[in-house]
């Protein structure tokens, strides 16, 4: 859209708009990512200096003992969805799970979400988003920036019955709490 709307025919394949979600990037090496800028006026894009490097993404092996404090928010439409909530959707559609977690034996935030499918599928969500609501209610600021997102197609998994669940990552990063939370997804 922009770029037809600039005219910058010339720009069409270049990396400086190459986007791509979390799910995409490589979970067993670290992945360079260098930054790009476009001046509108000239219509020229230009590297920025330095890239930025972003560790991969994994769910540590250890679960650990003991629980945390979390809460699923939203799947889909559904608001506070209850254990073993099933949710039914077409191979085509995405799904959209929001809430937060936080790592109550460190009494902050916790070092990330993940979602797991049938131990099988393990997709990490966005985390680190704003929730003063948290924050107040547990009467600790360390837990502010507790929220979490993910968002993944219907078509990473097979048609058929699945069991969603939830891993908490602890501060430290060396382990994980299974939440104990599971969802149903039903993808005909």
């Amino acid at each position: 859209g922009l770029l037809r709307a600039l005219r910058q025919s010339a720009y069409d394949r270049t990396p400086w708009h190459l986007t791509f979600a979390h799910m995409d990037m490589p979970t067993t090496d670290a992945t360079h990512v260098d930054a790009w800028a476009f001046d509108t006026e000239s219509g020229k894009a230009f590297k920025l200096r330095g890239s930025h490097v972003v560790p991969p993404l994994r769910l540590p092996k250890l679960s650990l003992a003991g629980s945390t404090l979390f809460s699923v928010d939203v799947i889909n439409n559904q608001v506070t969805p209850p254990q073993n909530f099933v949710i039914e959707a077409k191979h085509g559609d995405g799904f959209y799970i929001a809430g937060w977690a936080v790592d109550e034996q460190a009494q902050g935030e916790a070092g990330g979400v993940f979602v797991d499918v049938d131990k099988q599928l393990v997709i990490p969500a966005r985390y680190g988003l704003d929730r003063p609501d948290v924050a107040a209610h547990f009467g600790n600021e360390r837990y502010r920036s507790s929220g979490f997102s993910v968002f993944f197609a219907a078509s990473a998994v097979e048609k058929g019955r699945h069991t969603l669940s939830l891993k908490v990552i602890a501060a430290d990063r060396r382990g994980y709490y299974d939440t104990g939370y599971r969802a149903i997804l039903e993808i005909k």
